[in-house]
């Protein structure tokens, strides 16, 4: 039960006894005192009472100035004023509730029970006054939270924002210390074997790094071996940790937090010191937690953005070396990366198809097989060597062969394609290369072949000329012939030969090869041109008085003339034209204005006739193709050509369009030395009598 505190005031004494006695018992405390002695300090001394007894004697008039002081002084307090008189009905208007007048005489027993009411309302009045002092201080203190729980949320916003390590230290040291209310602190990173100084507040507080482990009993290491917050109110107080001793703390409460793994390693410890208002509470430990745990996920988050970021720059860093073009679409097929060999091959830049669909890449006729390709990617189906051929930039057809992949997300969502484009230029001309060396060693089969029964005819035919030539005069018109014969008999002899050497390699791929004058071929080869083509067809001689020589094979060369000036005959055939053969000294082209570059005779062939498209351009030179009918031509005489130049070191160039005509040129090394041989001198033929046998495997 509580005391109720009772004060008595009259200025009689005997009045204030005779009170006492009434009112006394074991849960009322009661004091007296006249009214001259009742001030402000009374009342809010160490005794406020709950009840004031105002007695008011006989004839007097109601204290109202004391009762008012007594009113202001105790808010809580009840008056009963005892008087003889009538009710100051203003005064009891005034305060209605808390004032009340008993009128003398009066029983003990009803000034008690008065009193008792009076209590129970004071104590009723009391506990209302506790709780709504409580409910505003909790108030307070809930709202004083909420304001720090919002700073925190705009802390971890403000630290949720971070995109990379470089700001990490000083935005999240400068959030804990406001959300805290301190002055210092600092920010360690768990990096290997060691803590390393991120940030702090208080440059110079502390080593940039610590070597692990630390001291038990130092505040870093209590907070790595207990994985834990840690509050000290008072360092001062602690047996452990130790102080470090640094003089710049204001006082002696501080803060440490780790900040943790999802699997409880612990990656980072922020400490706080210097609060405004010290001591660090059990609030801020709570706080400072919340915050802490945003700052782990902070931490999470940067070191995989750092991550991602070294494996992009990885990723870009293997595509960018890689030698083949690479490309990377996004599922509605719009570029999002080319690689530099991507541009070097086929001329575009990223910037140019950046976010678009590079519809001028796919040629037509492989637009079903690339729309094949990308529903595997949708699938998620990988594919390998895939030929097929792609536009470049200036639209030339380039052969490759494609390799492609979708890639995904975490969760396994497609996202796009990458695609290896490997050039296979290279690669398709040794291919044909391949093929022609098949095919020269297919000819040098059916050369070798033909070539013992085509020498047998030869060897008849040379026997004959030679016997004939004993029974004809020197200079008639029938040993001129039999010459001529002879000639062209040895050129068929040639010929075999040559066929032989540019199906398969010879040690000698020139034949008789030596310092020669190719105009003097030139014109040799005419004569039997003037009497072959037909009068449609009209011949210009072109021949520079710089003739120079060359060395080469004199049979390889006429043959040149004759397959070049035979092709422009068909060529010309219907409708006749002009058939120009050129020849003359020049310098190196590539040699610029320099009197010392070297010299080439260029021969040039060039006819009025159908020319040719640049289809049949790109195989004029492959072995068995011709665009005559089958009994009209074979296929290899610009292949021989080719070979005899190629042999020669020398260089050819062919100019053409249809309906213009075609124009052969040829270079050749300029040969220097002693006089070309111009007349092989053959020995006197033996005469005498005997016997011959003659053995052949077909006699």
């Amino acid at each position: 039960m509580n005391t109720k505190r009772i004060l008595i005031v009259s200025p009689d004494n005997t009045q204030r006894e005779n009170l006492r006695d009434i009112l006394n018992s074991e849960n009322r405390q009661i004091r007296s005192c006249p009214p001259g002695e009742l001030d402000t300090g009374n009342l809010r001394g160490s005794f406020q009472p709950q009840i004031v007894l105002v007695d008011v004697p006989d004839g007097a008039e109601t204290p109202s100035a004391l009762i008012e002081t007594m009113m202001a002084g105790l808010p809580l307090c009840h008056v009963i004023v005892l008087t003889f008189g009538e009710k100051d009905r203003a005064l009891e208007q005034r305060f209605r509730k808390t004032l009340r007048f008993l009128k003398k005489p009066f029983t003990n027993e009803h000034l008690s029970d008065l009193v008792d009411h009076f209590s129970e309302i004071v104590d009723l009045k009391t506990e209302k006054m506790i709780a709504e002092t409580s409910l505003i201080k909790r108030n307070r203190d809930l709202e004083n939270i909420n304001e720090r729980l919002r700073q925190i949320v705009k802390s971890t916003r403000r630290l949720t924002s971070l995109n990379g390590k470089e700001d990490l230290g000083p935005v999240m040291l400068h959030e804990f210390a406001g959300a805290m209310n301190a002055r210092g602190g600092s920010l360690f990173l768990h990096r290997g074997d060691e803590l390393v100084l991120v940030y702090t507040l208080d440059r110079g507080h502390i080593p940039d790094r610590l070597p692990l482990p630390l001291s038990a009993q130092s505040v870093l290491g209590i907070v790595l071996s207990r994985c834990e917050p840690l509050l000290i109110e008072d360092i001062r107080k602690e047996n452990r940790p130790i102080p470090s001793g640094f003089s710049g703390y204001s006082d002696p409460s501080l803060l440490a937090f780790p900040m943790m793994e999802r699997n409880g390693a612990i990656v980072g410890i922020i400490t706080l010191h210097n609060k405004v208002n010290p001591p660090f509470t059990r609030q801020d430990k709570e706080l400072g937690t919340i915050l802490a745990s945003y700052g782990s996920e902070t931490l999470r988050a940067t070191q995989a953005i750092e991550d991602l970021k070294r494996s992009e720059e990885k990723a870009r860093t293997i595509l960018e070396a890689n030698p083949d073009p690479v490309m990377v679409y996004d599922n509605e097929k719009n570029v999002q990366y080319f690689n530099p060999a991507f541009s070097r091959v086929f001329g575009w830049s990223l910037t140019e198809w950046a976010g678009r669909t590079l519809d001028r890449f796919v040629p037509e006729k492989d637009r079903e097989l690339d729309c094949l390709m990308g529903d595997m990617e949708k699938k998620g189906e990988s594919y390998s060597g895939i030929e097929t051929l792609r536009y470049s930039k200036t639209g030339r057809l380039i052969p490759v062969t494609i390799s492609g992949a979708s890639f995904t997300d975490s969760k396994g969502t497609i996202l796009g394609s990458v695609r290896n484009i490997r050039d296979i230029t290279d690669q398709k001309n040794l291919e044909e290369q391949l093929i022609q060396g098949q095919k020269m060693e297919a000819i040098g089969t059916l050369a070798s072949g033909i070539a013992h029964d085509f020498n047998n005819i030869l060897s008849a035919i040379f026997g004959n000329l030679e016997l004939a030539m004993l029974d004809l005069p020197e200079n008639t018109p029938s040993r001129r012939n039999i010459d001529n014969i002879q000639k062209a008999a040895k050129r068929a002899r040639d010929l075999v030969s040559q066929i032989l050497s540019f199906s398969r390699k010879t040690e000698n791929p020139l034949g008789n090869g030596r310092r020669i004058l190719p105009h003097l071929i030139i014109r040799e080869a005419m004569v039997l041109l003037r009497a072959s083509l037909p009068s449609t067809i009209e011949i210009r001689e072109m021949i520079s008085d710089k003739k120079g020589a060359i060395h080469a094979d004199p049979t390889q060369f006429h043959q040149i003339i004759m397959n070049l000036c035979t092709n422009a005959h068909h060529a010309m055939k219907a409708n006749g034209g002009v058939l120009t053969i050129g020849l003359e000294r020049v310098r190196d082209p590539l040699g610029g204005e320099n009197t010392k570059a070297p010299c080439f005779v260029k021969l040039t062939v060039e006819d009025t006739g159908c020319g040719m498209d640049e289809a049949t351009l790109k195989r004029i030179f492959d072995p068995y193709f011709t665009t005559k009918p089958k009994d009209l031509g074979t296929g290899l005489g610009l292949s021989v050509v080719r070979k005899i130049v190629d042999d020669c070191k020398g260089e050819i160039s062919v100019f053409s369009s249809p309906g213009t005509g075609t124009r052969f040129e040829l270079l050749f090394p300029e040969s220097d030395g002693m006089e070309a041989e111009i007349v092989e001198t053959a020995p006197a033929l033996g005469k005498g009598s005997g016997t011959i046998l003659f053995v052949d495997d077909e006699a």
